[in-house]
């Protein structure tokens, strides 16, 4: 009976992707490109299930049928590495590895096929480049801010500082999707497999050392406060800002996040977790606000401290 039940679920998982491959087959949405992030679930699922091993299965059948089904080239650089990040997380979840690894193997598969798919191989993919349509996008954003009477030295600075900061940006979206993908996973495994003893914070330890953010702050600073002179910096000292920049972007993202597991902490502590997509939502909206917050842990141990309040 069981043997039955792990085939017809690889069975079940394999026919749900292969229907949302057909449909871009036969739609042109191409949806395996938007929503790549979301196909490790499902594999992570069955591994948690049945068996990480067991999990391989289903992953090498959906990666195969992909390239016969719909295209080989979107199969090989979405398909394929979405599903070994499936099992590779099924695998952490059964060994009971903590949150924060878990997460870190979403963000890298999310991080490998960004990579593969806006940097490397995008031109002949999409027919153009992620600078391209970089300044496109910004170009797009600018004219729905005509209203504004931006002037030309603003939207020239926007247009390269956007472009200097795409490595930042390919960082930031895996990230998300990572994160994404992470809380889809630890759904299914609460509502699918009854699994209460994972959850989207549980485990999760994101923390800059001290160390880090006193070279980190430095870097911050400096970029934002030359940051005016973006256009005009010329040589080394626009590499630098550049380098600057990026790591500035990127740090804050981090410090935000680890902002929300401050706040996550906390409201597990006072025992009120319906109030978790409250502080999602802060992530958003107050995203200054949780960046601090995330500096101030960093420096302060905040964590530390609300996990010994009485």
């Amino acid at each position: 009976m069981k043997k039955v039940r792990y085939i017809t679920d690889a069975a079940m998982i394999t026919a749900v992707i292969l229907a949302i491959l057909l449909i871009s087959e036969f739609t042109g949405l191409e949806l395996e490109e938007t929503f790549f992030f979301l196909i490790p679930a499902p594999i992570a699922l069955y591994a948690l299930l049945h068996s990480p091993q067991k999990a391989i299965i289903p992953a090498i059948s959906i990666s195969l049928l992909s390239m016969l089904i719909h295209s080989p080239i979107h199969g090989l650089l979405f398909i394929v590495p979405s599903c070994f990040t499936g099992v590779l997380y099924g695998f952490f979840i059964n060994k009971r590895f903590p949150g924060t690894l878990r997460i870190v193997i979403s963000i890298l598969g999310a991080l490998l096929i960004n990579v593969l798919t806006l940097v490397v191989f995008s031109d002949f993919l999409f027919g153009f480049t992620i600078v391209d349509d970089t300044r496109v996008l910004v170009t797009e954003a600018l004219q729905l801010l005509e209203f504004a009477n931006l002037s030309t030295h603003f939207k020239s600075m926007a247009e390269a500082l956007m472009i200097g900061l795409i490595p930042a940006l390919v960082a930031v979206v895996s990230i998300l999707e990572g994160v994404f993908s992470h809380t889809v996973t630890i759904f299914l495994a609460n509502r699918i497999a009854k699994n209460q003893d994972i959850g989207i914070f549980r485990g999760l330890r994101i923390e800059f050392p001290r160390v880090v953010t006193y070279i980190l702050i430095p870097i911050i600073v400096a970029s934002f406060a030359f940051l005016g002179n973006y256009l005009t910096i010329t040589g080394v000292a626009k590499i630098l800002l550049i380098i600057g920049m990026n790591i500035s972007f990127a740090a804050l993202i981090f410090y935000a996040f680890e902002g929300l597991t401050l706040v996550a902490v906390y409201l597990n502590k006072k025992r009120k977790t319906n109030f978790f997509i409250l502080a999602v939502l802060a992530l958003i909206v107050l995203f200054p606000v949780m960046a601090f917050l995330g500096i101030l842990d960093s420096l302060f141990k905040l964590k530390q401290r609300v996990l010994f309040l009485n």
